[in-house]
């Protein structure tokens, strides 16, 4: 498992325990089947309070980048989403060599350009995790 893996793990364990927390304040914690349907339902449904709730982390993670490295980081993400995009068509065009090129040349700046600044979800679970194992450990 990769360093980028394991914290889209951790965040993914991060949400699924915040919605549990207000699932069970919701429901009541004594019926274990209830509170985990509740659960399901406030992430599927992307419930207003548990997105309030990880919106605080978001915030936070996010205060540790200065422009050049945000706009790095969302061209970054743009890039990737377009060559996603490209890889599920199954036509080829005769525009394929420049875009592939242009592709390849904005990877190359991209990583240039990120060098060590951290990911977004390394910098949410550095944030998130303090208050995950402070509720965990009081249970």
């Amino acid at each position: 498992m990769d360093t980028e893996e394991m914290f889209r793990l951790l965040n993914s364990y991060t949400v699924l325990e915040q919605a549990q927390v207000l699932a069970a304040k919701r429901v009541g914690g004594s019926d274990m089947l209830a509170r985990d349907k509740a659960a399901r339902n406030l992430i599927l449904t992307e419930d207003f309070s548990l997105m309030a709730a990880l919106a605080k982390h978001a915030r936070k993670a996010v205060d540790g980048y200065d422009d050049l490295e945000l706009a790095v980081l969302v061209s970054n993400k743009r890039l990737s989403d377009f060559k996603r995009a490209l890889s599920l068509r199954n036509i080829l065009s005769m525009d394929s060599p420049g875009t592939y090129a242009w592709i390849l040349h904005q990877d190359r700046k991209n990583r240039a350009a990120i060098g060590d600044v951290p990911s977004f979800d390394e910098l949410f679970a550095q944030n998130a995790l303090p208050d995950v194992v402070a509720r965990t450990a009081a249970e």
